[in-house]
């Protein structure tokens, strides 16, 4: 038994290998590899270069986290549809708009970028709301999936640093979602 469950493991982590997962995000989600925020990715008709991209942690005693980057189109039209992650329960892309002189954050269901466009995600604008996140305590980076319309799906590591105080949530709405529904810890971005 002791030895079919080790060819098990040691069949797994070699297909692992092969399909280019990195082994090391799977201890506690924190990878020793050098960081880059350039990740360059080609896909099925489009070229989109991130960069930049950082997770900014919950704050304390809350649970939801923020994703920032820019996205840069050397290619055909795309299309941001989902992100996920293994530190949170739900990733959902959002915007905010102002309506009666208070910022309110909207879940959107994609963000298009044109051919030869940059589309940026930042504090007040395009960000990923990660909710539900947990992370060690050491945690310095995590994994973060990007899917495209066309169904391509990119994984990059992304590191963990700062809490966007630049940010004033005095004047948000974090209350509801473009669905009517209520997010209960929806402000620790």
């Amino acid at each position: 038994m002791k030895t079919t469950f080790k060819i098990l493991l040691a069949t797994a982590a070699v297909s692992l290998m092969a399909c280019g997962a990195d082994p090391s995000v799977m201890d506690g989600y924190k990878s020793d590899a050098p960081k880059s925020t350039e990740v360059a990715v080609t896909q099925s008709g489009h070229a989109v270069e991130v960069s930049g991209a950082v997770i900014n942690p919950p704050f304390t005693g809350r649970t939801t986290s923020a994703g920032f980057m820019t996205l840069q189109n050397k290619g055909d039209d795309a299309r941001l549809i989902a992100a996920s992650s293994p530190i949170s329960e739900t990733v959902e892309i959002h915007t905010h708009l102002k309506e009666d002189g208070v910022m309110k954050m909207r879940r959107i269901d994609g963000i298009d970028i044109p051919s030869g466009q940059t589309v940026v995600l930042e504090p007040g604008g395009y960000h990923l709301m990660m909710f539900n996140t947990t992370l060690a305590d050491d945690a310095v980076d995590a994994p973060v999936t990007l899917t495209y319309a066309d169904g391509t799906e990119v994984t990059m590591i992304v590191p963990i640093d700062g809490r966007g105080e630049e940010m004033d949530h005095s004047q948000m709405d974090h209350s509801k979602m473009d669905d009517g529904k209520k997010k209960d810890d929806h402000s620790g971005h």
